[in-house]
């Protein structure tokens, strides 16, 4: 079962690729991404599969600093309603609170942190969480780069940090990261973050709105699953933005709604419905758009609805509509 992240976390990428002198369509397909999966800021990806293109982008560009360059492109609002909640927190430390609880809603893959230290100081770090990520260097150091310009956005423009931390060799040159994050920094360590003065991050913050806080965390509790909440609303939504990806599955999205799989199909049979059965209505909605009011070739749409096969597709049009994917095409109306 794969962590997943949204897919603004590609922002930027297209662009950068561009100007590297390269197409990024086929650094997206070789990930196992579709090529416009940048342009949905609600679909969601594997989070192996961002590490695995922000790796292997470096890799066949010859750019060992990749993952630095694309943090450039990003920045806070790539969280969406999370970074409303770290950017009208009073404080950086009650930012960096909000964003350790609510960071769930952005992707499942990692978790951030601040801890004290000696000396007046606190290490932020930013752990991944996921399993069978084995490619990490590229998608830490973007990581760590937005980090960086959260800080800026809580702290001022000239925010530095105290040290780097990075839990791997540099991979590019040392002056690269020195200029990068303004600071010294210490590679081999054990954890990715940043050591921070902790009077910076008690200071209080100009320009925070307790009113907009609310409403952002209130959108992002209601946005989970309570208890007697319409569970079969949010299964329904989260399916449809899988499907594509491919991980549409009952484990995944009850990872993304803290529930149990067998949790999950016990409460939708108290609404009268089932995982398969949700599954299958989003997928006939789906087909009916594609093969009715699109020109994609039927291979295309199968994959699209999460078949390995376009036989399946053409026993599902039957099950749902009563002929296959070709006729029905042929009987809608121009």
């Amino acid at each position: 079962m794969d962590a997943l992240i949204r897919s603004a976390s590609l922002q930027g990428f297209d662009t950068l690729v561009t100007e590297l002198g390269a197409d990024p369509a086929p650094l997206m397909r070789e990930a196992g991404l579709r090529p416009d999966l940048a342009t949905d800021r609600e679909a969601y990806l594997p989070y192996r599969s961002l590490a695995h293109l922000v790796e292997n982008a470096s890799r066949e560009l010859r750019c060992p600093d990749f993952g630095l360059r694309l943090a450039q492109y990003q920045g806070i609002e790539i969280l969406g309603a999370v970074a409303m909640i770290a950017r009208h927190a009073p404080t950086a430390a009650a930012a960096m609170v909000g964003l350790n609880r609510y960071t769930q809603f952005y992707s499942t893959a990692f978790e951030v942190d601040l801890q004290p230290l000696d000396e007046g100081r606190s290490r932020y770090t930013f752990t991944i969480v996921a399993a069978r990520v084995p490619e990490r260097i590229q998608v830490l150091e973007l990581s760590l780069g937005v980090s960086l310009d959260l800080f800026r956005i809580l702290l001022g423009d000239d925010f530095r940090p105290r040290r780097a931390l990075l839990p791997h060799p540099a991979v590019a040159p040392p002056a690269v990261y020195h200029a990068f994050f303004d600071c010294p920094v210490t590679f081999d360590a054990a954890v990715c973050g940043f050591d921070i003065d902790q009077a910076q991050l008690d200071r209080p913050r100009r320009g925070d709105d307790p009113e907009v806080r609310r409403l952002a965390e209130r959108y992002l509790e209601t946005t989970a699953v309570p208890v007697g909440a319409d569970l079969h609303t949010h299964v329904h939504e989260l399916v449809d933005r899988l499907l594509p990806t491919g991980q549409a599955t009952i484990a995944t999205v009850a990872q993304h709604l803290g529930l149990h799989p067998r949790t999950l199909q016990r409460r939708l049979r108290d609404e009268a419905t089932t995982f398969e059965a949700v599954l299958d209505g989003v997928r006939r909605d789906r087909a009916e758009q594609y093969v009715c009011w699109s020109e994609r070739p039927f291979p295309q749409i199968a994959t699209m609805l999460g078949y390995t096969e376009q036989s399946t597709l053409s026993r599902a049009c039957r099950r749902w509509f009563g002929v296959p994917p070709q006729r029905l095409r042929r009987a809608t109306p121009a």
